[in-house]
């Protein structure tokens, strides 16, 4: 079969493969449908991820269909449509015992770890697989897993209906953020975009008010639209401390930050700690998904978080190289690979 292996830092090389092959009594064959292509593999790729060893084929984004079960498997048929949550948990640690799931010691990850969905076939743990409707094309299942990330980032923010929330960064991840906290009852999501042609594609796509951080007046706009106030909360996706010092510094008395897009390793942040404390601002991380994948499926059958907008470019398999450059020059949102 064909894959996209990461061989070593910075070469992508899609050729042929060995076919999985189900061995245990709990795994579960994936034809691959639909893969996405993340900025986390972008950082894999580029040798930036700890965690991450080469050889192996990346993809932790994506659907497809049933061809193989384990014997033990249940609730599962040959054909059934589905998509995998990427991260496979040990289920007996202090983490997965304390439902922290997601902060798991013994995590193994699809596509950073073990071989992931840029190939024609992987092989996954039932626990992990989750059946999508007859419906739902495998292009938007395969925004179950950003979306199920997404998802915990809102509920580490706590958005409390009417408030106002900011979000750092109109990538594709960003927009999802958008109108995820639309959808958790947020009255007023403002983006923060220091590129113009990415401010002004987010204005096209429902994120009505862009304030471009690199402006001298950013802070008087931004409290010109939260009655003086600030934000009563802000989520950083981009992870860089400039990104995460304009979260900070958008936020009112009392008000939380939530950093999600995943540092550089090694990066640091500067605080001003009297600010932190006489201020009580909040300052957390967001890992992942924690419990959200159901959630997220069942958003996208309803379209109640629309994603088809989102999807800017789909390549084949072959054309893998070519994907990662679209997203590595930010020409598009949403990029996916199709084997």
């Amino acid at each position: 079969m064909l894959g996209a292996v990461y061989r070593s830092k910075g070469v992508l090389e899609v050729v042929e493969t060995e076919e999985p092959s189900v061995r245990s009594p709990e795994d579960v064959m994936v034809r691959v449908k639909a893969c996405g292509v993340c900025g986390t593999d972008l950082k894999m790729l580029a040798g930036e991820y700890e965690g991450t060893e080469p050889p192996v084929i990346l993809g932790h984004e994506f659907s497809g269909e049933v061809a193989g079960l384990g014997k033990s498997v249940r609730g599962l048929s040959l054909g059934d449509r589905v998509v995998v949550d990427p991260n496979l948990t040990c289920g007996v640690c202090f983490y997965c015992r304390n439902s922290q799931e997601n902060l798991c010691i013994r995590m193994s990850t699809a596509g950073m770890n073990r071989n992931g969905g840029m190939a024609e076939y992987c092989l996954v743990d039932a626990r992990t697989v989750y059946k999508i409707p007859l419906t739902m094309e495998f292009e938007t299942a395969a925004f179950a897993e950003p979306l199920a990330c997404v998802l915990n980032g809102v509920a580490r923010a706590r958005v409390k209906p009417g408030e106002s929330v900011g979000v750092i960064g109109m990538g594709p991840i960003g927009l999802l953020f958008a109108r995820a906290l639309q959808r958790a009852g947020a009255a007023n999501v403002i983006g923060f975009e220091v590129s113009e042609k990415r401010a002004d594609r987010a204005r096209r796509l429902g994120v009505s008010t862009v304030v471009d951080p690199s402006n001298e007046s950013w802070q008087r706009e931004v409290r010109s639209l939260t009655e003086g106030r600030g934000l009563d909360a802000a989520v950083d996706t981009a992870a860089l401390p400039a990104a995460t010092k304009t979260a900070l510094e958008s936020v009112r008395r009392g008000g939380r930050v939530v950093i999600f897009g995943i540092p550089p390793h090694g990066a640091t942040l500067e605080i001003e700690t009297e600010l932190l404390v006489k201020s009580e601002l909040e300052l957390c991380g967001s890992f992942i998904d924690r419990h959200t994948f159901p959630r997220a499926i069942e958003l996208l059958s309803s379209r109640s978080v629309e994603v088809g907008s989102l999807l800017t470019h789909l390549f084949p398999l072959r054309n893998a190289q070519a994907a990662f450059g679209v997203v590595r020059g930010g020409t598009g949102l949403k990029v996916q690979i199709r084997p």
